[in-house]
């Protein structure tokens, strides 16, 4: 007991234990508290992609039906879907590359964990038992021995934080009114501050030890270079045909009123336009006589000289029509407006006949004074 306590009285006063000291903790050997690090990484990123994921269920679109009025007795119907904001269109975009970026920090995650596994872990030691090396401290082995993966997870991680609290943003606007999105905008500003903050403090760590890993493994520092910068092509791309005026959810709601005014606008000119040539058509239709005659002499076309009954209900540009009363000839309108006689298959189908009157101007073939025009050859003209 003397030899112990002399001992121990030489020990201190020679200054080596001090009162209220203990022996420098022991760098971790195994890579347990590695992996528990890029674990707890890996589940915070699992967590954000499913709640990304779930995100874009989107409420099914508003149908918004549309009828269009082609002739007094006929219309079509269509249903097609209210066209989406801008801004909810960004949303979905923002929210596909939240779930991207938290899925390549899960599968990096991953990789990382199998390769802190495999026994390369604490293989080269940057200091000693009297002189620690913070690279030889679990986070400083992921940052320079296993640097290019964990970087990459770290970046990832990021970009997908950023996008989601954009995508939060976006989506708040996109379907609330600004006395929401306003206060909703302001909290998720300040966590974004706040998070910024934190990371460039905390971060700090991690500078320090990646130059000194920079210097010996540039692709540690080029992967999530080139990470950030495919993310960054992505969204751009992404967002160039995108145009955000009026894409609020006001304003995408007016826009659709607008939309569905201009609809019931043309619906009803429609409805006006086919309502005047319905009277039109009746007016012509009680001034057309129930038998036309036409009588002459002919070179050729003797067949088509004789009597012509109106067929009632039948109209061909709009004007009556009257086929002959033992042969297959027909009066009708041709395409370029003159009264023509044609054979039936010809009617209302395109300009071969037999006979034409080049008077536009009639209404009736009968009111015309120009004479009717033979052509000797063929069915055609």
């Amino acid at each position: 007991l003397g030899r112990a306590a002399a001992e121990v009285r030489s020990a201190i006063e020679g200054g080596a234990w001090e009162a209220g000291s203990s022996p420098a903790e022991e760098q971790p050997v195994g890579p347990e508290r590695a992996m528990a690090i890029v674990s707890e990484l890996k589940a915070s990123a699992a967590l954000f992609a499913a709640f990304a994921f779930g995100a874009l269920n989107l409420p099914g679109t508003l149908m918004i039906s549309e009828s269009r009025v082609t002739s007094a007795t006929s219309s079509v119907s269509t249903s097609r879907p209210v066209p989406d904001s801008d801004l909810l269109q960004a949303f979905v975009v923002l929210d596909a590359a939240t779930f991207g970026f938290m899925l390549i920090c899960v599968v990096v995650s991953q990789q990382l964990l199998y390769k802190l596994g495999d026994g390369s872990y604490g293989a080269t030691r940057h200091g000693t038992d009297e002189q620690p090396d913070a690279r030889d401290s679990a986070l400083g082995r992921l940052t320079t021995q296993y640097g290019s993966e964990f970087r990459t997870a770290r970046v990832a991680f990021g970009l997908g934080l950023i996008a989601i609290l954009l995508a939060t943003v976006v989506k708040t606007w996109a379907v609330f009114d600004s006395s929401i999105a306003l206060p909703v905008t302001g909290v998720l500003s300040l966590s974004s501050a706040l998070m910024a903050i934190s990371y460039a403090s905390v971060n700090g760590a991690f500078r320090r030890l990646e130059d000194d890993a920079a210097r010996e493994d540039v692709w540690s520092v080029a992967s999530p270079a080139a990470l950030v910068a495919a993310g960054a092509a992505v969204l751009a791309v992404s967002f160039a045909n995108q145009d955000f005026a009026g894409g609020t959810s006001e304003r995408a709601f007016q826009n659709v009123v607008q939309k569905m005014e201009r609809a019931a606008a043309e619906k009803a000119d429609a409805a006006t336009a086919a309502a005047e040539r319905a009277a039109a058509e009746q007016a012509l239709l009680s001034r057309a006589p129930p038998r036309v005659v036409l009588s002459g002499s002919l070179a050729h076309r003797r067949s088509c000289l004789g009597a012509y009954s109106l067929v009632k209900g039948r109209l061909v540009r709009g004007r009556p029509v009257w086929k002959h009363e033992t042969a297959n000839r027909w009066i009708a309108t041709g395409p370029g407006g003159s009264w023509l006689v044609q054979e039936g298959v010809s009617v209302g189908v395109n300009g071969r006949s037999f006979l034409c009157l080049r008077d536009p101007s009639s209404a009736l073939p009968h009111e015309s004074s120009v004479g009717w025009q033979e052509y000797s050859s063929g069915a055609g003209g």
